[in-house]
């Protein structure tokens, strides 16, 4: 018998949302990003996992002391994140960018503070959860690991009765969704959805999972709309551009189909960049490679094999774990050379997830391409592979052109 779980899309949606917050009409905060935690040193001292997120999500076990800083972060290239904006140059006049990774102060561990914000205030835009709503997270988070799907989806229900509408409300609508779909009842998961997007229409990540509720539904415009949605309210739900090439071109639109697989391109190609330059903050590069860990594609998995290298430990932490997810056979020279370095320090989480995603790699189909690298496809052409990068190579000297129309892979 099948025992519903959380997907991995959505238990990811649901880590972010319960551990770190949601900006509603930005970026999800990192998981285990807290208002006023410090910047993240270059080599922070290995640490134990974090507690698992509802549904077993994947988290790379920080703690909050060593988490990227929220958006208040000054010299944190926030907006960097947002369409349009090219990387390294700051999104407002006068703001200074983020210090390159050898910056002196950096290599002395310094930690820019975040403001801190008043007491009645919530980073994630919600309002403060009430003490029943916390147990009742912590309820369903913990019959999720015993494997009780009904003890889980009864703890969520009761927390959908209470207000307000927080964070960890948001969390739970979001997690039960999934439940009732995977269980066929696709109207339940629409009508709990359409409800909270309602109360909180800026939140990209509950309008994406409304989208994957109306496409279960068989309402593929309406899909359309709220994939449309999300991204303008968070870009980096990158699915999402594929979850519309898959639609238009199922309603014949093949014009449009075409074009939202090429947006879907063009933003792989611009966030891979970002995640690749040296000047890209820490937080940013957190960011893109959650959004990265639910996309099979062989750009995705080479701006990885780059991050397992980076200076700040938290994002070879999070690329190692992301390989894991979306890597194939040919990421395993990267990561075992990750997983050389990691001993010779003895980070024992380090080599943890390395070990975790070379065992979850090796189970898996080599890429259409034989090679980790982007494929370009120009009109009339065969496809090219780049070469692959090699692990050590720094990410300023990656060398990349801008895609005129490629064929990415379908998650």
């Amino acid at each position: 018998m099948h025992t519903p779980r959380l997907s991995l899309a959505v238990a990811l949606i649901a880590a972010s949302l319960a551990l770190g917050g949601c900006n509603q009409g930005g970026t999800p905060a990192p998981k285990g990003a807290s208002s006023g935690a410090p910047a993240p040193t270059q080599d922070t001292t290995p640490s134990e996992a974090a507690p698992g997120a509802p549904g077993g999500a994947a988290t790379t076990g920080a703690d909050p002391s060593t988490s990227p800083p929220p958006g208040e972060a000054p010299g944190a290239p926030q907006d960097a994140l947002a369409e349009g904006v090219e990387p390294g140059v700051p999104a407002k006049a006068g703001e200074p960018p983020a210090p390159p990774t050898g910056d002196p102060a950096a290599e002395e561990g310094a930690t820019p503070e975040a403001p801190t914000p008043p007491a009645d205030a919530q980073s994630d835009g919600f309002p403060p959860p009430t003490s029943e709503q916390q147990a009742l997270i912590d309820a369903a988070t913990k019959a999720l690991r015993d494997e009780n799907v009904e003890a889980a989806i009864t703890a969520f229900e009761a927390l959908m009765k209470t207000e307000p509408m927080s964070g960890l409300k948001m969390t739970g609508a979001i997690a039960l969704s999934d439940f009732y779909l995977q269980g066929g009842e696709s109207a339940k998961a629409v009508a709990l959805l359409e409800e909270a997007t309602a109360r909180a229409p800026k939140t990209g990540e509950a309008q994406f999972v409304l989208a994957r509720a109306y496409k279960a539904a068989g309402r593929a415009r309406d899909a359309i709309a709220a994939y449309e949605g999300a991204l303008a309210v968070e870009p980096l739900l990158l699915r999402a551009h594929v979850e519309i090439g898959g639609l238009r071109a199922e309603l014949g639109e093949e014009d449009a189909a075409r074009a939202a697989m090429l947006s879907y391109e063009r933003a792989i190609y611009r966030y891979a960049k970002l995640l690749e330059a040296e000047d890209t903050h820490p937080s940013d590069k957190f960011k893109i490679i959650e959004a990265f860990s639910l996309l099979p594609d062989d750009r995705v998995a080479n701006s990885l094999v780059i991050a397992l290298s980076d200076p700040f430990r938290l994002t070879r932490l999070a690329a190692a774990e992301a390989l894991g997810e979306v890597g194939t056979r040919e990421v395993l020279p990267a990561l075992e050379k990750a997983l050389a370095s990691a001993r010779e320090v003895d980070d024992q989480h380090m080599m943890g997830l390395v070990e975790q995603a070379i065992e979850r790699v090796k189970d898996t189909e080599p890429s259409d391409s034989g090679k980790v690298g982007p494929t370009f496809t120009e009109p009339g052409e065969e496809p090219t592979v780049k070469p692959p990068v090699e692990v050590e190579r720094a990410p300023a000297k990656e060398e990349a052109k801008e895609p005129g129309g490629a064929t990415p892979k379908a998650p």
